[in-house]
């Protein structure tokens, strides 16, 4: 709520993109700057959410299978920072005090009883 719809997808993870049902499909592979595949797909559209890839660049390499026409192709990526802001606060911590008890006992007193018991 209150992002726009690519800020959503990227804080979120959920999107409200709808997928067009007309359109020329394109293979597209994300590569980071080690030359390894991050994504890669084929569709007319495409959305995604990468957490684990934090540093570095990427390339987006595109490929039309259509050898007769041309096509035309719109990317836009979003990149987002979280600045963590930490801050500190004062409070007041409940000081609990033990409550001692002192017994008296100056006389013990055992109660007995006797139980007859028959013996054979």
């Amino acid at each position: 709520p209150g992002y726009g719809t690519l800020a959503s997808l990227a804080i979120t993870g959920i999107t409200n993109l709808s997928i067009p049902s007309v359109g020329d499909n394109v293979y597209y592979t994300f590569y980071n700057d080690q030359n390894l595949i991050i994504e890669k797909g084929n569709g007319i559209a495409a959305t995604g959410r990468h957490t684990n890839y934090l540093n570095g660049g990427f390339t987006i390499k595109l490929f039309n299978d259509n050898f007769r026409n041309g096509i035309d192709v719109s990317v836009k990526v979003i990149v987002m920072r979280v600045n963590k802001t930490y801050e500190d606060k004062n409070y007041k911590k409940q000081k609990i005090k033990p409550r001692k008890v002192t017994l008296n006992k100056k006389r013990m007193v055992v109660n007995t009883t006797k139980i007859r018991i028959n013996a054979e």
